[in-house]
C-alpha cells in the first residue's frame, strides 16, 4: 500500500472498556480481539487506508482521500456492529478522523494532524465515529454517510475547542447528542497542543491501566510533568474516578506529603486513624490514577504512600515523576534526557523492566515561533513485571516522535 504524504486523512481507532474485558475474560477477549483485527485491518485497505501503527486494541490509519478515510470507518463500524461476540466481550470500538499536513518519516506520521484524531477518536462512545471540521469540509455532500454537528467540544492537550462531527450510515448505532463529559479529577486544561506522538505514547503505554505504578525520571526541565499529564489524560477514561495530579514540588518537608496527597483526592483524616489509613481506606475500592508530581525531595515519604497504595488498593495506578531514581518499589520506570546530553538513556533497572525514552529538542520554523524549542519523544518499552492479569502480553517495541 503506496504511504499517503502532505495532507492526510488519518482514522485512529481504539475498543472501549478493553482493560475491563481483559481482566474479567481473558480467553474469550483474545478471540474477539483477532476478529476485531480482521474486521477493522480489512476495512481500511480495501479503502485504500496505510496502517502505519498499531498498538494496545486499536489502529492508527492514515488515507490520501478523507472520503475514503470515513467509508473505511463505517464499513467497519457496520461489521463490528453485525457481529456475534464471545458472551461478556461485545467489542465497541471509538473513531476519530482528522485531515491535515503532518510530517512523514520512516512509514510514520508526527505533527498535530495525528494528535487530533487522537484525541477526536478519545471523546467518541463505542460504535461511533466524529471528525473535525477540516475533514467534515472536505466530505460535505459526499454519499453513503451523513454528518451531524455535535458542536465544538475540549479536547484533552488541545488549546483551542475542536468543532465535532458525527459520521452515521445505515447498520450503525445512533449517534448519541450529548454535553461533552467532565471526567473527575484535576489535571489542568493544556494552554498549548502536546508536540509528540500520541499513537507512539498510546502504543508504548498500553499497559498502563494495568499497572501498579510507573515513574518517569530525568533532569529538571526534560518535560517530566508534561510528559506525566499527557499520559494520564490519555489513558482517564480508563479510570472512572478519574485522575489526580498531587503537587509535591511546593512541599517543604516531608510531614506535608500525606496531607497534600489527602487534600488533592478530597480525603479527611478519619478519627482512630492516622493520615496514610485514611488515604488507603477511601482508595481501596476505587479506580483511579494519581500523578504524584517532583516527589525527588520527598523520597521516603512518598514511598511509604505508594508501597501501602499498592498492597490495598488493587485498582490505583500512580504515576510519579522524580529526578532521582524511583520512588515506587518495583515501579517501571522510565529515564528521560535532553537529546542533546544523551541521544539514549536507559532506566533504573526496577525489578526485571528495561524502559528507554529519548527526547529531543526540535526548532519550530513559524515567524511567530521562530527560536522556541519544542520537545518530541520517541521510546521504547520493553518490561515483564507482575500486572493485573490483564490476559496480555508485554506491548511491543515501538517508536514515535
Amino acid at each position: 500500500m503506496e504511504r499517503p504524504s502532505g495532507t492526510v486523512t488519518f482514522l485512529f481507532t481504539d475498543i472501549e472498556g478493553s482493560t475491563r474485558m481483559w481482566e474479567a475474560r481473558p480467553d474469550l477477549m483474545a478471540i474477539a480481539l483477532d476478529r476485531h483485527d480482521v474486521i477493522v485491518r480489512d476495512a481500511c485497505v480495501a479503502h485504500g487506508g496505510f496502517i502505519f501503527s498499531t498498538g494496545g486494541d486499536g489502529f492508527a490509519v492514515a488515507f490520501a482521500r478523507a472520503a475514503s478515510a470515513l467509508d473505511a470507518a463505517v464499513a467497519a463500524q457496520r461489521e463490528l456492529h453485525a457481529e456475534e461476540w464471545p458472551e461478556g466481550c461485545a467489542v465497541g470500538v471509538r473513531m476519530g478522523v482528522h485531515t491535515g499536513e503532518a510530517v512523514e518519516r520512516d512509514g510514520d506520521y508526527f505533527g498535530p494532524p495525528v494528535n487530533r484524531a487522537a484525541r477526536l477518536m478519545g471523546s467518541a462512545l463505542a460504535g461511533e465515529v466524529v471528525a473535525s471540521e477540516a475533514t467534515a469540509l472536505i466530505v460535505r455532500g459526499a454519499i453513503g454517510f451523513e454528518l451531524v454537528d455535535l458542536g465544538h467540544r475540549r479536547m484533552r492537550g488541545v488549546a483551542e475547542p475542536i468543532r465535532v462531527f458525527g459520521v452515521h450510515a445505515a447498520g450503525m448505532a445512533p449517534i448519541e447528542k450529548r454535553p461533552p463529559p467532565a471526567a473527575p479529577g484535576n489535571l489542568p486544561a493544556a494552554l498549548t497542543d502536546f508536540v509528540g506522538s500520541l499513537a507512539g505514547w498510546r502504543q508504548g503505554f498500553a499497559d498502563l491501566p494495568s499497572r501498579r505504578s510507573v515513574t518517569l525520571t530525568g533532569p529538571g526541565g526534560v518535560g517530566k510533568t508534561r510528559a506525566a499529564i499527557e499520559l494520564a489524560w490519555l489513558f482517564v477514561d480508563e479510570y472512572p474516578d478519574g485522575a489526580w495530579l498531587a503537587e509535591l514540588g511546593p512541599v517543604v518537608n516531608a510531614a506535608a506529603v500525606l496531607p497534600v496527597v489527602g487534600s488533592t483526592l478530597g480525603v479527611r483524616q478519619q478519627p482512630g486513624e492516622s493520615m496514610l489509613e485514611s488515604i488507603v481506606s477511601s482508595l481501596r475500592e476505587r479506580r483511579l490514577l494519581i500523578v504524584l508530581d517532583n516527589c525527588e525531595h520527598v523520597l521516603d515519604a512518598t514511598r511509604q504512600l505508594v508501597v501501602a497504595i499498592n498492597a490495598s488498593c488493587p485498582g490505583v495506578t500512580v504515576l510519579a515523576t522524580s529526578r532521582s531514581p524511583s520512588p515506587c518499589p518495583r515501579s517501571a520506570s522510565m529515564s528521560l534526557h535532553h537529546w542533546g546530553r544523551s541521544r539514549v538513556r536507559s532506566c533504573s533497572n526496577i525489578g526485571r523492566s528495561q524502559l528507554t525514552l529519548r527526547s529531543s529538542r526540535l526548532r519550530t520554523t513559524s515567524p511567530r515561533s521562530r527560536g522556541s524549542a519544542r520537545s518530541s519523544t520517541a521510546f521504547r518499552w520493553r518490561s515483564s513485571l507482575p500486572q493485573r492479569g490483564s490476559g496480555r502480553s508485554d506491548p511491543p517495541t515501538c517508536s514515535g516522535a
